[in-house]
């Protein structure tokens, strides 16, 4: 899994700020439950230079659905 976060963190310049064919679903599997907290420092941390390196990106998306609270 680690060498795939490596690989979408170096296309991040090539990212178009529309692009949404591909990273809205690879963000929504790290910030999902794909990553467990309980995961290895060295993967948390890889994943968590890729959101950095997408911030400028990130910024640029609409803010996700709301989930509806549960009762």
């Amino acid at each position: 899994m680690e060498a795939a976060l490596y690989a979408v963190r170096s296309v991040a310049r090539h990212a178009p700020p529309g692009e949404a064919a591909v990273l809205p679903g690879v963000f929504q599997l790290l910030l999902g439950r794909t990553l467990p907290l309980r995961s290895s420092p060295e993967l948390r941390a890889t994943a968590f230079r890729l959101i950095g390196r997408y911030a400028r990106w990130l910024a640029g998306q609409p803010p996700p659905p709301r989930r509806p609270r549960s009762a």
